[in-house]
């Protein structure tokens, strides 16, 4: 059976006439693009104008929210610049369901929100398979009702399993199928979107259930590269990096991919190509389960350095810790009551630290944990060590194996006067933790390039 291929298309890839010829001409080049996933329009490069630098969705969430930033008029703005409005009646349909739905106040807020919000993608598609038929395609657009099956949180939706199945039926098509990315439907039969830059991951599930040969990621980047380009300037392309090590660098700020979005793709084995739109016929960043190292040198073994700020660090002291059984498990559980989670734990003879992230805290939260911690473990201090820690990811492959990384990496950030104020080395073998003031988080990527990738 012939296998094809499933092509994303963010939404810098269709926030212009220009962008949408682009994208269209890679359909057109490669008959085994079977499968279109698109974004809403985001925005337009080197564009003058507000709404040119602003993204549908936001847009769309404003006018959702009621904040008075926009109206309807800019949302038909950014279809008047894809140009695909000369698609009158699909146009004029889309426009009518969404003022029909924002002035439906019947429904709950986060319900109507979602709905809203998705209207984005879901308007792009419709319109983009009227576009391919306009080119020649054999175009379809199939909406995720009945196929992509996702829990109801709103805005933060979780792909359910059955989803895999249902979208297997798509695999007998003739047609090319054109299909918003960013929301699926829950049991109830409502729109319920992923967490933002969710598209990608409707990408990878689509690429899992309709067994793909290949899923291509087209943005308006040369691939990935081994650093973030407003921290480093020019910095170098990565050619292959496994799914793991690009989880480790999408969490520490890395945007090119959602995170979430290489699980499926990496339990189903599926090649990931990370592709430029505005340079085609370049070779990208492929993302892979293995990679294979051709020589024995560390410049191969690393591919990045990621840093993320906002972070403390709380020290629970107890003499005799270490002779307690349960301890461990006491602080945990503390935090699990809390509603919180716990990045990195570290410990000594009598001291156990725990690094958390400050964005999930409310007022008074962090004063509360103290407490629970105090009072479940009978700790004799528990305090704040540290309030404001970023944590650095040095990220390659098999790096415990790689003789002298650690010691190059404390060396790189002495020379800046960057403190290393915690280092976890423990868990994966693929990755280092630094945690340093955060004030030293963009100078300690600087540090750590050059001192790996730059000759």
């Amino acid at each position: 059976m012939q296998k094809y291929i499933v092509s994303k298309f963010g939404g810098s890839s269709l926030a212009n006439d220009l962008q949408v010829d682009k994208s269209t001409r890679i359909v057109l080049s490669e008959p085994c693009r079977k499968y279109i996933v698109v974004s809403a329009p985001g925005k337009v490069p080197n564009g003058h104008s507000i709404i040119e630098q602003t993204k549908l969705t936001d847009i769309l969430i404003s006018l959702a929210i009621g904040d008075g930033k926009y109206s309807i008029s800019d949302v038909e703005r950014k279809f008047s610049d894809t140009g695909l409005d000369c698609y009158k009646d699909t146009h004029a349909r889309n426009m009518a369901e969404l003022e029909s739905g924002l002035n439906d106040f019947s429904v709950p807020d986060e319900q109507r929100l979602d709905f809203i919000k998705s209207r984005g993608e879901d308007f792009m598609a419709r319109l983009m398979a009227e576009h391919f038929n306009a080119n020649g395609m054999d175009a379809q657009y199939i909406g995720p009702k009945d196929l992509m099956i996702v829990s109801s949180e709103y805005g933060d939706a979780q792909v359910l399993d059955e989803s895999y199945a249902k979208l297997a039926a798509l695999k007998n098509t003739k047609k090319v199928i054109v299909f918003p990315g960013f929301f699926g439907f829950n049991k109830e039969g409502h729109e319920t979107t992923f967490s933002r830059g969710g598209s990608d991951l409707t990408g990878s599930v689509l690429a899992v259930g309709v067994d793909a040969v290949k899923y291509e990621n087209w943005t308006d980047t040369d691939g990935i590269f081994s650093a973030d380009p407003r921290i480093v300037e020019n910095p170098a392309g990565i050619p292959e990096i496994t799914y793991k090590e690009l989880r480790e660098l999408t969490y520490m700020g890395f945007n090119v991919f959602h995170d979430e979005a290489m699980i499926p793709a990496m339990r189903g084995g599926i090649e990931i190509d990370v592709l430029n739109t505005n340079n085609p016929s370049g070779n990208g960043t492929k993302i892979v389960s293995e990679r294979d190292l051709n020589e024995n040198d560390l410049k191969y073994a690393l591919v990045g350095v990621a840093h993320k700020g906002g972070f403390c660090m709380l020290n629970i002291e107890k003499i005799g810790m270490n002779r307690e059984h349960g301890f461990g498990m006491c602080v945990l559980q503390a935090i699990e009551e809390s509603g919180l989670s716990y990045e990195h734990m570290l410990s000594s003879i009598d001291v156990l630290s725990v690094v958390l992230d400050n964005s999930q805290f409310k007022v008074g939260t962090l004063n509360s944990i103290i407490g629970q911690i105090s009072d479940e473990t009978g700790a004799d201090n528990v305090y704040v060590a540290e309030e404001d820690i970023a944590l650095l990811n040095v990220v390659g492959r098999d790096l415990k194996g790689q003789m002298g990384v650690a010691s190059r990496v404390a060396d790189a950030l002495a020379r800046r006067n960057i403190n290393i104020l915690l280092m976890d080395h423990g868990a994966n073998k693929d990755s280092m933790i630094y945690g340093i003031e955060n004030r030293f988080g963009k100078d300690a990527v600087g540090a750590v390039y050059q001192e790996f990738f730059t000759v």
